[in-house]
């Protein structure tokens, strides 16, 4: 009669265990991570008061959270799929229209939708630059994750300026370089953070194993 409950209990244990378990890989993402390192210390105190503004304090919890690592995964994400749109209907026009791409229906700029969703994510993007760089002031620019997502969004708004007036081989090719944002999914999604992580731990004795394996047979 008691084997529900026991089992509900043992439920009910696994859950905890494996919501503490996430929590941890959290706390480790905070720590370990490049973009987080220079946070981890709380700059924003010296000798225990208080020495920023609040909104600088805010600004800098806000940044560094993974909350908001989560949100603007799932921009990049969006603009991704937004990506892979525009260059299938880009593609849609070959061969027929390869010397004339603007006669072609399909072509992305004839979709306005696309060109105000582009610009949307890229006020995103800016927005996010301008919030780091007030947070972090001079450290902002020593940051790889903050170098990357700098020169994407300019890249996207010279992309935007540029659409109607320049060689769209240039856009393609500004559009490539954009992709480089999609690397910042890995810190945006703890799981596959935790995935990585573990992969590239195991990878040194995974190496090593082998050699001697090899060493041994032959």
């Amino acid at each position: 009669p008691h084997v529900p409950d026991l089992a509900r209990d043992h439920a009910s244990t696994k859950e905890l265990e494996g919501k503490a378990h996430l929590q941890r890989a959290l706390e480790k993402i905070e720590k370990d991570s490049i973009r987080y390192k220079q946070m981890a210390t709380k700059p924003w105190l010296k000798d225990g008061e208080v020495v920023w503004s609040k909104s600088r304090v805010f600004l800098s919890k806000l940044v560094v959270s993974q909350s908001f690592e989560t949100f603007m995964g799932i921009v990049i994400f969006v603009n991704l799929v937004l990506m892979i749109f525009e260059t299938n209907s880009d593609a849609r026009c070959y061969p027929e229209f390869a010397l004339k791409l603007q006669d072609c229906k399909h072509h992305s700029s004839h979709h306005s939708w696309l060109m105000v969703c582009t610009i949307i994510l890229q006020v995103i993007y800016t927005t996010e630059c301008m919030m780091r760089a007030y947070a972090e002031r001079s450290n902002y620019v020593w940051n790889r994750w903050n170098q990357v997502d700098l020169w994407t969004a300019i890249l996207g708004w010279v992309g935007v300026a540029l659409s109607s007036s320049v060689n769209l081989s240039i856009l393609r090719i500004l559009r490539v370089l954009r992709l480089i944002r999609v690397g910042r999914l890995v810190i945006s999604v703890p799981e596959l953070y935790i995935l990585l992580s573990g992969l590239t731990t195991s990878f040194k004795p995974i190496l090593f194993g082998s050699m001697m394996l090899i060493s041994v047979i032959l």
